[in-house]
């Protein structure tokens, strides 16, 4: 009885110490509260309070090498091929139409970038649809833009119920339309002004992580937000980024949370994220190139963390508040993929030729990372 008893004792101690050991191998503020359960709803709680600063905006061209390599990534992304001015994209997504190199949509970057050009255009190149689309570009608010587009489009029944479909004479002018010069020179300018934005955020990021110049994957991250996000950042910037990360005892536990609430996002019913199925691809991906262990350099740990509390704080389509959250899913491919350089986002995957010159490395510490 007594051997019994000093064996029991020996098991439950040898018990505790590992309880005790496994225990602190897992941060106890593990993604600081957040679900792991994808949806429209999600949201990125207990971050800091801390908001952007300002845009900062900078003189850059948008025709140098770097330029052109960051906006070619974007370019493939945006399903518009190497660059080209009349890619066509019907009102999927609430914003009426998308547009050009950038698919600038009618939420107000089409009227942005093409209000300036004279009416002459419009009647030459567009006989029966130049007065619609002309005053779509005019109209305000931009509610009515959309309204008026959505007049050069057919409903047929789709994956997710109603998909629209640009008339074929519609579609013929429009494309007339971005062909011209005025609407290349146009779109040029309006791509100068949007990489101009994201560059300026980018060097923000650089100086917060106290670096002198943005990294090109960094460039890239800023210039994506500002074509698929408007420039908008949720109210997430350095700090929460810092905290979201900090939270786990390792990267590759971070990417793990982020892969599982990809993987968690519903393809159909009512709920629906668009980019569902390429998720559940990228979280696989992620987790078998990053397993537990891992650590990132600071540059893509931190991009990938802002990217997945950006992603929760997605609110858009503005122009449709029914679907609200729909591009969550999107978002967190878009970012994820830039930050890692694994997976694809809207089919794409990160250019060999920037593969990143840090790799990630592998430590089985159980300490928490610092930044």
């Amino acid at each position: 009885m007594r051997n019994a008893l000093k064996n029991a004792r020996f098991i439950c101690i040898a018990a505790c110490l590992v309880f005790v050991a496994e225990s602190s191998t897992a941060a106890p503020d593990e993604g600081l509260g957040i679900s792991k359960s994808c949806s429209r709803h999600s949201l990125p709680t207990g971050v800091p309070s801390d908001v952007p600063p300002d845009p900062h905006l900078v003189a850059v061209t948008s025709k140098s090498p770097e330029a052109s390599a960051v906006l070619g990534i974007i370019y493939k992304i945006e399903e518009t091929g190497a660059h080209p001015y009349d890619a066509v994209t019907p009102n999927f997504d609430g914003e009426g139409l998308s547009l050009g190199v950038i698919q600038f949509n009618f939420g107000g970057a089409a009227q942005d970038a093409f209000k300036a050009i004279d009416v002459k255009v419009f009647d030459v190149t567009m006989p029966k649809w130049g007065g619609t689309f002309h005053d779509a570009i005019l109209a305000k608010p931009y509610q009515k833009g959309i309204e008026l587009v959505k007049g050069m489009q057919d409903q047929v029944t789709g994956t997710h119920g109603k998909d629209w479909v640009v008339k074929p004479d519609a579609l013929k002018e429009i494309q007339a339309f971005l062909n011209t010069n005025e609407s290349r020179n146009a779109q040029d300018m309006a791509v100068s002004d949007i990489y101009a934005a994201g560059y300026g955020r980018a060097l923000q990021w650089a100086h917060a992580r106290g670096q002198t110049a943005p990294t090109f994957r960094e460039i890239v991250t800023f210039v994506d937000n500002q074509v698929f996000s408007g420039g908008a950042l949720g109210g997430m910037w350095y700090p929460q980024a810092v905290a979201f990360r900090k939270s786990f005892v390792d990267d590759g536990h971070m990417i793990r949370f982020i892969s599982d609430w990809v993987a968690s996002c519903p393809g159909s019913g009512d709920g629906f994220l668009w980019g569902a199925a390429e998720g559940k691809a990228d979280a696989a991906a992620w987790t078998k190139a990053f397993p537990d262990g891992t650590t990132l350099s600071d540059e893509q740990g931190l991009l990938l963390a802002l990217g997945f509390l950006k992603a929760l704080s997605a609110i858009g389509p503005l122009g449709n508040p029914s679907q609200s959250g729909i591009f969550k899913a999107q978002v967190i491919e878009r970012r994820g993929m830039i930050a890692l350089g694994v997976g694809t986002a809207n089919g794409v995957p990160w250019p060999s030729a920037h593969s990143p010159t840090e790799r990630a490395k592998t430590s089985h510490a159980s300490t928490k990372q610092g930044t």
